[in-house]
């Protein structure tokens, strides 16, 4: 007889949770319940919190400010900036290792040695691409391996009968999982026939195989037993990528008596679906208020059989606004250089998302993409975040048997947002509300008159000389006019 064993796991929920915000850094010590708002009355550098990294009572705070670090749990901070080290006091991720802290900002990747008291900057002069950071992770060196056990000795096998024979070996270690005992006929692959415990000296008096009638779908290596004495487990693993039936045969012997049972193997294949997506910006990642981002959904089919009726749906975030006949859909495939076109995406006003149905072939993706923009009036800060879902119904009884987000591929368990942040404003809209009207024209020509009208958007400068002059009034004036 076989045990067939299950385990399960639990996961324990976080009981300390740091939340970067557009308003603060919230710090939950119940798992997410409640939340404590930190700002700047706590010392960090802004409220405006891009990336948190916390280890033990040490958090890390990149803020629009600085780099905020805490000793005390995320209760009191000190901020550092470019007096410190760092490239520049926009701080957008944060990584820490250890002593060893990296912060991406503005102006480069700066490192610390020493907690976050001093860095020293890294920038395109080093080989980064870019000195603008988007956010750092840092690959901790892997764990040294644990010994390898060494070959076991003096291996001596004693006939006890025609059908039997007893194996003894010497073991000299303290760390193995167990032996492995496999047999051949010199004309065959090697099969195993038992496995044992750990620190055993001799196989034990159960001895256990197995066959496949379809070593394609299912070869004999594929075929590996667990357990000790008398509760084992058989293990089955079909060649990747293949389907079809194999019959299998376990036998169980004690030397002189064998058991057997026969079951069949089925194995089905279908589609497999993995999803991303990607928020582009004339500003990078960032886009002012009016500004128009182009957002693509790629959904790809990686099993072996085509996936039909796949559906895609996006809501929109509430400070966008989706532009009409932008949205068009393609589907790619290794085989053609040339994209065919799939049907279009549509757009529901009543639930302000985008839907799209329809089929995806094996190794063939769908790209969907279009326009939105973003709202005037939006505040400086605030992010624009999409979170879509993928789902196909397998078997056609109506339920999703497939679903994925639209963050890491093939991995409906990953982030799913894809984010951009609201800053600055479009060329010409001199008071940043996202809009270019006559009131960004009278602001141009009072500053050119010297008359005191307050900040101005210094990204509304339309031909890249830094100043507010005549090019900006005849700029506004232009898009006015059409």
């Amino acid at each position: 007889m076989f045990a067939i064993l299950f385990s399960e796991a639990h996961v324990r929920v976080a009981d300390v949770i740091y939340t970067a915000t557009s308003g603060g850094l919230s710090v939950s010590a119940d798992g997410g319940d409640t939340f404590t708002n930190k700002t700047t009355a706590h010392g960090l550098g802004d409220d405006c919190v891009r990336g948190v990294y916390a280890a033990g009572s040490t958090v890390y705070a990149a803020t629009n400010g600085g780099l905020s670090v805490s000793i005390d749990g995320g209760n009191t901070f000190i901020n550092k900036t470019t007096a410190h080290g760092l490239g520049d006091d926009r701080v957008r991720g944060v990584y820490a290792a250890g002593s060893t802290v990296y912060a991406a900002t503005n102006g480069g990747l700066s490192v610390s040695a020493d907690g976050g008291s001093s860095f020293t900057n890294k920038t395109t002069a080093h080989g980064l691409g870019h000195d603008h950071m988007c956010g750092v992770y840092a690959v901790p060196p892997a764990p040294p391996s644990e010994d390898i056990p060494d070959i076991p000795t003096g291996l001596t096998g004693t006939v006890i009968s025609a059908t039997q024979v007893r194996l003894t070996w010497r073991d000299s270690n303290d760390n193995e999982d167990g032996f492995r005992i496999e047999r051949t006929d010199s004309m065959s692959p090697w099969i195993t026939v038992t496995m044992t415990g750990a620190n055993a000296t001799a196989l034990s008096a159960l001895r256990f195989s197995a066959a496949s009638d379809n070593p394609d779908l299912v070869p004999a290596e594929n075929i590996r037993f667990g357990g000790t004495g008398e509760t084992r487990t058989v293990t089955l693993t079909p060649v990747k990528g293949m389907s079809g039936t194999a019959n299998v045969t376990v036998s169980v012997s004690d030397g002189s008596t064998t058991a057997e049972t026969d079951f069949a193997l089925n194995v089905t294949t279908g589609p497999e679906l993995s999803a991303e997506a990607r928020l582009e910006s004339d500003g990078g990642d960032t886009v002012a208020p009016g500004g128009v981002l182009r957002y693509t959904a790629a959904i790809s089919n990686t099993g072996d059989r085509a996936a039909e009726g796949v559906r895609f749906a996006l809501p929109l975030p509430g400070n966008t606004e989706y532009s009409a006949d932008t949205a068009g859909a393609v589907i790619r495939s290794a085989l053609r250089t040339i994209s065919e076109k799939a049907s279009d995406p549509v757009y529901d006003g009543e639930l302000n998302q985008l839907e799209w149905t329809g089929d995806i072939a094996m190794d063939e993706s769908a790209e969907i993409s279009f326009d939105l923009r973003v709202r005037p009036g939006t505040a400086s800060g605030e992010a624009v975040s999409f979170g879509g879902t993928v789902a196909y119904d397998t078997d056609g009884d109506g339920i999703s048997d497939i679903t994925r987000n639209t963050g890491g591929i093939g991995d409906g368990s990953a982030d799913s947002e894809v984010r951009i942040t609201v800053e600055g404003c479009l060329p010409g809209d001199t008071d940043a509300d996202g809009i270019i009207d006559m009131k960004d024209a009278v602001r141009v020509m009072r500053t050119l008159s010297g008359t005191d009208i307050g900040k101005i958007c210094p990204e509304s400068d339309a031909n890249g000389d830094e100043k507010t002059g005549p090019e900006e009034l005849i700029y506004i004036l232009k898009k006015l006019a059409k």
